[in-house]
């Protein structure tokens, strides 16, 4: 990892530096929860998020890995962001609190949709 650079004040972490540091955990996190280890949990996540045809769309994909590697309970109790966090000791104190500072997300976006009046069927 490259050398963080510091604001001209002093020993803060520039914002460029911040946000390539939260680009390189958040990849982390999720490859974690993408692993062969958590498979058989997110195929189960995915599948009851999907709408009724087991469709979503590359934004809705995304979504729903964001929410099972930051929210979603495992059957231990834990959330994929606490397994993370035990298994790297490594991380930093100011990593730690930026991932902890990810597990309620603001989720912002709307969306209008418009009936024809008709049903699909899959």
């Amino acid at each position: 990892m490259a050398p963080r650079a510091m604001n001209h004040g002093g020993g803060e972490p520039s914002l460029a530096s911040l946000i390539e540091r939260s680009a390189e955990l958040k990849r982390a996190l999720v490859d974690f929860a993408l692993s062969p280890r958590f498979e058989r949990h997110l195929e189960q996540f995915i599948l009851e998020a999907a709408d009724p045809c087991q469709e979503l769309s590359e934004g809705e994909a995304i979504g729903v890995i964001d929410r099972f590697a930051l929210q979603h309970r495992l059957p231990n109790g834990k959330t994929m962001l606490d397994q993370f966090l035990a298994g790297r000791p490594d991380l930093t104190a100011a990593d730690r609190e930026m991932l902890r500072g990810w597990r309620d997300p603001v989720e912002g976006s709307s969306r209008s949709t418009v009936s024809t009046g008709t049903r699909s069927s899959c």
